[in-house]
């Protein structure tokens, strides 16, 4: 569903980070939309594993596990996904993880790269974490997206398009 949105931000980018990635096929995505090379990192090696055995047959996929808090990376990214991840170290309603987390993807996105967040976090709760001068992040786009859960239920999530100056 996010595809065709994020194809417009990224087209003649090669290097792209799945932050959390589990067991997603974002990172599988991503290479078929363009990018030369994608790592998929996650703290979890049940996951990385999974997911080395799931898509050994894409050479353009690296698998590491890892901690989006504490990123080792020589290389910069043209294109950086959270897909979850900054929700997940939200739940303890501690902000310090989410910020050292953005601290980390500033670090290693290249400048005019993008950082698109997919979060199910209303933007007046999620915006105000980009404000920090230090990212050096603009928030370019924000997009609601409808989710149809069943049972005549619908939920929300939002992708922020960010770019570092």
């Amino acid at each position: 569903k996010i595809q065709s949105y994020v194809v417009k931000f990224v087209q003649g980018r090669d290097f792209a980070l799945d932050i959390g990635c589990g067991t997603s096929s974002l990172a599988s995505d991503l290479s078929y939309t363009g990018f030369k090379k994608v790592i998929g990192l996650d703290i979890s090696s049940n996951a990385i594993s999974a997911m080395k055995e799931r898509y050994s047959s894409n050479p353009e996929i690296t698998w590491i596990v890892g901690d989006c808090m504490a990123i080792k990376s020589e290389k910069k990214f043209d294109a950086i996904f959270d897909k979850g991840t900054m929700d997940s170290l939200l739940c303890s309603g501690d902000q310090r993880k989410a910020k050292k987390e953005l601290s980390e993807i500033s670090t290693i996105l290249k400048p005019g790269g993008c950082f698109f967040l997919i979060s199910d976090g209303f933007p007046k709760i999620r915006t105000h974490l980009f404000k920090d001068p230090a990212l050096k992040f603009t928030l370019i786009h924000t997009k609601k997206y409808e989710l149809d859960l069943g049972n005549s239920q619908t939920g929300f999530f939002y992708m922020y398009v960010l770019q570092k100056g």
